[in-house]
């Protein structure tokens, strides 16, 4: 708190610095928190979004008492929106400022069964958002994405 605190008091005063902070369950059967993250680089093919809002459901109270087997702490937060502020490399379809949406399932293989078959939540090589994806932290202040 004391950060965030004189974060505000440098504001008043011209400057500027960025706290990243995430929402998190720390342990099995635990309270969620406000806790202070590095921010996360962004890579190749990947933009680093500023969060405006993110989803949260009934998923993250099984989550929170030890419900689908998930490794704490774990970050909630699923589908993601807000605005574009680095660019990865090999990024040509988006720009710094852009407002973005990200759906629960960002990419698939194409190749697999499931996938032909049109049921893309079944492929096993997807990229997503949530729970079992490879971008799990979706209620942080910045986090980067494909």
């Amino acid at each position: 708190m004391a950060r965030i605190q004189q974060q505000n008091n440098n504001r008043e005063q011209g400057y500027y610095y960025f706290v990243n902070v995430s929402c998190c369950c720390s342990v099995n059967n635990g309270k969620w928190e406000v806790k202070e993250v590095s921010t996360p680089q962004v890579g190749t093919n990947q933009v680093l979004l500023k969060i405006h809002a993110s989803g949260i459901c009934y998923t993250y109270v099984h989550i929170t008492k030890g419900g689908l087997g998930v490794k704490f702490p774990h970050t909630i937060g699923h589908e993601p929106a807000g605005e574009i502020v680095d660019l990865g490399e090999g990024v040509t379809t988006r720009k710094v400022a852009d407002m973005v949406g990200v759906p629960w399932l960002q990419s698939t293989c194409g190749r697999w069964e499931w996938c032909q078959r049109g049921k893309l939540f079944f492929c096993p090589n997807h990229i997503g958002t949530g729970i079992f994806s490879i971008v799990k932290n979706c209620h942080e202040n910045r986090i980067s994405m494909y």
